[in-house]
């Protein structure tokens, strides 16, 4: 029975300091899982912080980008509506230059068409004229 306690015991007590170890070993598990936690939210907090100030960047150089962009769009706009209301202006300008120019020199062929045709008139009667006094 003394062999029987003694084995017993050392048993026991095996298990006992194995329990402890095996506590120990957890506790430090437990530890070392508390800091990997700790750290991975400290890493995810930090890459939230740094994705978010990423994206206000990018929104706020695409929103400066869209506004330069606008504006020179605008002012390219605006720049061809003046060049093409002058060249309007001018065309019709021209145009108008050249329907004066038309009439006028239709009223000048008409003009010297009439004196053409007054002077022929006029010759006729005088050939008339000078036949009649040669045949008389």
């Amino acid at each position: 029975m003394k062999v029987f306690e003694r084995k017993h015991g050392e048993i026991v007590e095996t298990m006992e300091n194995k329990g402890k170890e095996v506590a120990r070993g957890v506790e430090k598990w437990g530890g070392d899982a508390k800091r990997t936690r700790d750290d991975a939210l400290k890493s995810l907090t930090s890459s939230k912080a740094k994705l978010s100030g990423e994206l206000t960047s990018m929104q706020s150089t695409v929103a400066g980008s869209t506004d330069s962009y606008s504006k020179e769009v605008q002012t390219q706009m605006q720049t061809m509506n003046s060049t093409c209301s002058t060249a309007f202006d001018r065309q019709t300008h021209t145009k108008q230059a050249c329907i004066e120019t038309t009439t006028s020199l239709g009223v000048e062929v008409q003009t010297e068409y009439k004196s053409l045709q007054q002077g022929m008139a006029s010759t006729s009667r005088n050939i008339e004229g000078a036949i009649a006094r040669v045949v008389l």
